[in-house]
């Protein structure tokens, strides 16, 4: 209001997130019902498959990754318009098809246990999903961008990156 706007015009508008799930205790049924051994580190991305979410930046960081270690599986729960693309990506490919997991559309209850179960959580375009992400309390690792300096504190809930970097695969080394 210092800035001369009145205040009866200005309407702040929820962000919509029903948080109240995220206050239960995890249930990590994520490594049961997806087969996981537990010596598996868990990598999620939970959103729409879409090229707005820097979908192909994923499949590049498991390429990377995949390059440096062997203990590790990305969960990607979600569908869209790049899931059938996205899918014959990871069919052709031998690494992709050995550390991607696609998991389609999930309820979501399925959904938020993924997020608590995970090791890092990748949402590097988000809106809601990065609300959700950050709120499952555990590291994210996210585009540095418009307001999400706002959720993930770099370097201690996670990891702000440059965008469209396929960022340095270090942060997954701890």
């Amino acid at each position: 209001f210092a800035s001369g706007a009145k205040e009866d015009k200005v309407k702040v508008i929820p962000h919509g997130i029903d948080l109240t799930p995220f206050n239960s205790p995890t249930t990590h049924k994520t490594r049961q019902l997806f087969n996981i051994n537990s010596t598996i580190k868990i990598i999620s991305f939970v959103g729409r498959l879409s090229k707005d979410n820097y979908i192909d930046d994923i499949l590049e960081v498991c390429k990377k990754l995949g390059k440096k270690r062997k203990d590790f599986l990305i969960i990607m729960a979600g569908g869209g318009k790049e899931e059938n693309r996205i899918k014959k990506l990871v069919a052709s490919d031998s690494l992709l098809h050995k550390h991607i997991l696609l998991a389609g559309f999930k309820p979501r209850e399925v959904c938020l246990d993924i997020r608590r179960t995970s090791d890092v959580s990748l949402c590097l375009m988000g809106g809601f999903s990065l609300i959700e992400a950050c709120a499952a309390e555990r590291p994210v690792v996210s585009y540095d961008v418009e307001w999400h300096s706002e959720l993930v504190k770099n370097n201690e809930t996670g990891f702000l990156i440059p965008e469209s970097m396929v960022f340095n695969i270090s942060v997954f080394h701890k």
